[in-house]
């Protein structure tokens, strides 16, 4: 279940950066 949440918050905050780089 530690999997879970460890993957969860990675790709949320990966992703949020590489939207506002791309604006």
């Amino acid at each position: 279940m530690p999997r879970s949440p460890t993957t969860l918050p990675s790709p949320s905050p990966v992703k949020s950066q590489l939207l506002h780089q791309n604006f």
